[in-house]
């Protein structure tokens, strides 16, 4: 091989990184000056502008506000119309303050204060505020508030309401009030000077809104003119004239009250009682508490951070009067004020892409000389990542790093190549056991120690528990020759689990039983933690060498040892975890059934004893050689979904009612309804005695009608005595029986009390439809009524194109609980609504099981589970299946799930069969094509009955059976 002069190999980073910065300095340069220009330009322009501005326009608004007020108090004022002893005098220059309040529509209100301390004022209710405020009709627009002053000094308030036509609509009892006008600021000050007064700013009595009162007083010095002022007109202009996103613009009295405020009129307040003028703290904003809080807010300007932004502003004192000089503060965030910048960085943007584009011509010329064996390892690098490995890796160049970069991606492709070949013979394994022992010999052959101990960490005891021991020569040793230990023990330098370096082992340290196993008495212990992915130890590798020192080429097999421990851990933590999930998975599926067992005594043990059966029955199928279940077989997934199915077959009967499964009677609902038919009787029985003893009152035969009585009470217990036997249900409803039900039924009783008092919404939605009827009421003794139908919600109710393929006669209604219809039933307890309601569990159970996300190995556990009401013939429950459309394994289901309901002993309802009546009883079903001949033949010749009752029968009911009668 010719060698390369590296006289001419020139660094890749110092070329690259020459070019690039000369390029990032110009571009660099460039934006940065001009930014910094145009930046520093336009944020000194727009602040002082803007808030200039704005200040002006404040201030401006404000006097154009109060200027025309001025002249209207200072007419009136002078004018006789307001002058008046009495309300009825007074309310005589209404139309004139009207007048006024409509052509300035700033006045909330034209008062007058008299000396003698009476009070009138004229407010305006333009809006749902005040006439809430002032409790008016819906239609005032004007309300007149007089005081009268009595002798006593106490104060009578009249409150008058008129309409836009200022005629009176409402007059409010007088009450009693301590406004005196001539304490407030606005009269008093007027009574001083014959001169218009502008108050300061403060907050309204009535109203609870900031503003100012403008007042004179009337030649002569009775009375005082006064009108009120709010500011909200200045808040609006604060929100109209708005230039950034989160700008704050406030108005401010000297003490720290907020006047004006651009979000919101804080000043407006609906508990005058409480109403208190807000500061910039109260104000709901961050930034204005931060301002309340730490700067001093003076004229000026203003520049702080608040966090982590830049806020700029300036406080501007607005000399509008005399008594009022406001100050305005305006702050805005810094960034939203540079809109032009980002218009100079879009230039500057572009200006860098046409420097880039400049030097392209330039860069391209130099990177094509220097990029070709780049681009080779370009295309290696990809080869690489397609973990294609067949062709070796051959590039030289004249740049260093590039020749550096060959060699290393060289090495990287065999340590890939290798690594992956362990990762596949890893993931191939499923069991946990032969997961381990695949790690613990892949481990052996790439460190090449001469013993290789697998430890496995017991949460129990935090101890590391020995598992696997295997040799140089890949022989495994016996595990209990070696102690269980700690991770503390595999520290040599302070590092638990010593992941870093190695350990030297004598006969004095902790470790010392594996010098025995390698007959030595010093050896070299590389310890390799395996950690789960939070970083807690699961287990540890063990790597033993009888050499006193590890150095070399070991060193490296070493470190990818402790790479490929990461994948290990890994790989075992996954197939652990999948091991106790199916573990939890089972625990979880047989609590279930054990729930279901347990909610009734009518189902007893049947979810648990259900699966014991169609296991062995299946079991009996794999291992029989003779036809048709030679070539049948289930393998370990299928083993799993069986069992599966088996133990979910009847989780549906979680959604049936207790009352419905247990009904024990006709009447029984949540309680037996006899009891209310039995208190019908006892008051037909009350009120034939009450009859009796009007009649003997009235002069009749007390014997005859002594008798008469007698008779009657024993008509009406033989009477309640056959409908306490058809409620029963053990004998059949003969029509003779239903007939004497129906004469019955037609005997009336009187009811006196609502019937629809203390019941349930539901039971109350159900009677709408029924008139309520005038008490007394004759009732029926026995009734069906509409009430009694409970109709079926729509979500219950089964389409022909279902999504299952159930093929169902629904009900019409949910429950149908009358009386009559109940206490004729034909046999048995159950109406055809419950009958319904007990097989629909096969459907919960298979809509249940459909929405759960098996995987796929799993896919078949719906169809097994929901297949053991059907039968060969196709007139099973609930898709009408045939036996061709059924599994094997769910035919099995059938069986056993018949079988055990008729063996079971713990059914409440009934005596449990012995083993040669089911036997019999399933013989009759196989010829009526229930249930699987060949599987039934199977159940029988196999002895999976035999072995199934001596498990779990009462051995009173294992009786001498001769299968030979129910083969063929």
């Amino acid at each position: 091989m010719k060698k390369i002069d590296n006289s001419f190999q020139k660094p890749l980073h110092v070329t690259i990184s020459v070019l690039f910065i000369v390029l990032i300095l110009c571009v660099g340069f460039i934006l940065s000056f001009y930014n910094y220009r145009g930046t520093r330009a336009i944020v000194i322009s727009a602040t002082n502008k803007l808030f200039n501005e704005l200040a002006l326009e404040v201030a401006q608004n404000f006097k154009g506000t109060y200027s025309p007020v001025i002249q209207s108090v200072s007419l009136l004022s002078n004018t006789h119309a307001i002058q008046g002893d009495t309300l009825d005098e007074r309310l005589g220059a209404i139309s004139l303050l009207a007048d006024v309040l409509k052509h300035e529509e700033t006045i909330s209100g034209l008062q007058i204060g008299y000396e003698s301390g009476d009070y009138f004022i004229l407010r305006p209710l333009p809006s749902d505020y005040e006439l809430k405020l002032f409790n008016a009709p819906e239609d005032a627009a004007y309300v007149v508030d007089d005081i009268a002053m009595e002798p006593n000094g106490t104060g009578i308030l009249r409150r008058v309401f008129f309409n836009n036509k200022l005629h009176e609509i409402k007059r409010v009892a007088p009450t009693p009030s301590n406004y005196d006008p001539r304490k407030r600021p606005w009269f008093i000050q007027a009574m001083e000077t014959p001169a218009v007064v502008l108050t300061p700013p403060y907050l309204f009595h009535f109203l609870g809104k900031v503003g100012v009162t403008v007042s004179r007083q009337v030649p002569g010095g009775s009375a005082v003119v006064a009108a009120d002022i709010t500011l909200e007109q200045i808040s609006d202009t604060l929100a109209h004239a708005s230039f950034a996103l989160h700008e704050e613009k406030v108005l401010l009295r000297r003490d720290g009250k907020v006047l004006a405020y651009n979000r919101t009129n804080q000043a407006t307040q609906d508990d005058k009682s409480s109403a208190t003028m807000p500061t910039l703290a109260g104000l709901g904003s961050g930034v204005l508490g931060y301002v309340a809080e730490n700067i001093e807010v003076q004229a000026g300007d203003l520049h702080f951070t608040y966090q982590g932004r830049d806020w700029l502003g300036m406080v501007v004192d607005l000399e509008i009067s005399r008594q009022m000089v406001p100050r305005l503060l305006l702050i805005v965030p810094a960034d939203e004020l540079l809109v032009d910048a980002r218009r100079i960085r879009q230039h500057a943007f572009f200006l860098t892409l046409l420097t880039i584009v400049l030097t392209i011509p330039i860069t391209w010329f130099i990177s094509h000389r220097i990029s070709s064996s780049i681009r080779r390892l370009a295309l290696e690098a990809e080869r690489v990542s397609r973990f294609d490995f067949d062709s070796p890796l051959n590039i030289k160049s004249r740049i260093t790093e590039v020749n550096e970069l060959a060699g290393s991606m060289q090495v990287l492709q065999k340590t890939i190549d290798h690594f992956l070949q362990l990762i596949r013979s890893i993931a191939e394994e499923q069991d946990f056991d032969t997961t381990l022992k695949r790690i613990t010999r892949e481990t052996m052959a790439v460190s090449r120690a001469d013993v290789v101990v697998s430890y496995l960490m017991d949460n129990d005891t935090s101890l590391l528990v020995p598992d696997i021991i295997l040799d140089h020569r890949y022989e495994a040793g016996e595990s209990s020759s070696l102690p269980a230990v700690s991770l503390a023990d595999f520290n040599s330098n302070g590092d638990v689990g010593g992941k870093q370096g190695r350990t030297t082992i004598g006969r004095g340290h902790k470790l010392a039983a594996f010098l025995d196993l390698l007959a030595v008495d010093k050896l070299t212990l590389v310890p390799i933690a395996l950690t789960d992915r939070q970083g807690n130890a699961i287990g540890m590798l063990a790597l033993l060498y009888r050499d006193g020192d590890v150095t070399g080429e070991l060193n490296d097999r070493l470190s990818f040892v402790r790479a490929f421990s990461g994948f290990a851990a890994v790989s075992l933590e996954t197939r652990q975890l999948i091991k106790m999930q199916k573990q939890l998975l089972d625990s979880f599926i047989g609590l279930l059934a054990g729930a279901i067992d347990e909610k009734s005594p009518y189902t007893g043990g049947h979810c648990q004893r259900v699966p014991v059966i169609t296991e062995m029955l299946a079991t009996a199928a794999c291992e029989s050689r003779d036809a048709p279940f030679k070539d049948f077989s289930l393998s370990s997934d299928e083993w799993e979904e069986l069992h599966l199915a088996a133990w979910l077959h009847d989780c549906g009967k979680v959604t049936t009612p207790e009352y419905v499964v247990d009904k024990s009677t006709k009447l029984e609902t949540i309680y037996n309804r006899i009891h209310e038919i039995r208190t019908r009787f006892e008051v037909l029985k009350r009120d034939a005695e009450i009859e009796y003893w009007r009649q003997v009152a009235a002069g009749g035969d007390s014997d005859v009608l002594q008798s008469e009585l007698a008779e009657l009470w024993q008509k009406l217990d033989d009477d309640f005595a056959f409908v306490a036997s058809c409620n029963l249900g053990s004998e059949f409803m003969a029509p003779e029986k239903r007939e004497r039900l129906q004469n019955i039924s037609a005997i009336t009783w009187t009811r006196t009390l609502d019937d629809r008092l203390g019941i349930s919404w539901q039971e109350s939605q159900r009677r709408e439809q029924d008139k309520a009827q005038e008490l007394p009421v004759q009732e029926f003794l026995l009734a069906d009524k509409a009430e009694h139908c409970i109709p079926r919600p729509t979500e219950e109710k089964v389409a022909s194109d279902n999504p299952w393929g159930f093929k169902l006669e629904v009900p019409r209604y949910l429950y149908n609980l009358g009386e009559l219809y109940n206490l004729q039933i034909e046999r048995g307890t159950l109406t055809a609504e419950e009958r319904f309601k007990i097989n629909d569990h096969i459907v919960q159970t298979i809509k249940m099981l459909s929405r759960l996300p098996f995987p796929m190995h799993l896919g078949r556990v719906t169809e097994i589970a929901g297949c053991h009401h059907e039968t060969m013939n196709g007139t099973g429950y609930p898709r009408k299946l045939t036996g061709e459309q059924m599994s094997l394994t769910a035919r099995m289901m059938a069986i056993a799930d018949i079988f055990e309901a008729l063996t079971a002993s713990d059914r409440p309802y009934k005596k449990a069969k012995k083993l040669s009546e089911a036997l019999r009883i399933l013989s009759l079903m196989k010829k009526e094509q229930h249930i699987d001949g060949q599987l039934f033949e199977l159940f029988l010749t196999s002895g999976v009955y035999l072995e199934y009752a001596a498990r779990y029968l009462d051995p009173a009911q294992i009786d001498e059976v001769e299968i030979n009668d129910y083969l063929g």
